[in-house]
């Protein structure tokens, strides 16, 4: 997970319940493309996992618990000093928390809800032909790829490509 959003995801787990999953999957879709894959990728692989928590005793939480300081960097400069390792450990349980939507909800990493797709299709950036392919069914868009032919400009810049 990239460095400069990680207080960011931390900050979306103290909203309401709804709106926190919501701010944790819209905040994936900025990650740069290759840690949005490679997030992806393990999320999906783990919670394939917690499905099988019965057999191998290893649900979400218990695995958010184990991925959680792989996924966030967590600074243990100043543990055991007070008040500083109590909002370590406040943080740390929130980092946990948000791996654990992650890994539940594996399927909505780098999704975006239909109201801002349809915002994006009605946008001035987008040409006639972006607009097409912009609606193409969910399978076609996985077998494209997460966002190919979806957004003609890059996440992360908020720029048009034509």
């Amino acid at each position: 997970m990239t460095f400069r959003l990680q207080d960011a995801f931390v900050k979306c787990h103290s909203l309401a319940e709804p709106a926190c999953k919501s701010a944790v999957f819209l905040l994936c879709s900025i990650l740069p493309t290759h840690h949005l894959s490679a997030l992806r990728f393990l999320m999906t692989f783990f919670g394939r996992v917690a499905e099988r928590a019965a057999h191998n005793k290893m649900d979400a939480l218990n695995l958010a618990v184990c991925l959680t300081p792989n996924v966030f960097r967590v600074d243990g400069s100043s543990a055991g000093r007070g008040s500083d390792a109590l909002i370590e450990n406040k943080t740390l349980q929130s980092q946990t928390a948000v791996v654990q939507i992650l890994i539940e909800g594996s399927g909505m990493i780098g999704m975006i809800s239909e109201e801002l797709a349809e915002d994006v299709r009605t946008s001035s950036c987008l040409s006639d032909s972006d607009a097409e392919n912009a609606g193409d069914t969910e399978k076609e868009k996985r077998r494209n790829g997460l966002f190919h032919n979806l957004f003609p400009f890059s996440p992360t810049s908020g720029v048009c490509r034509r």
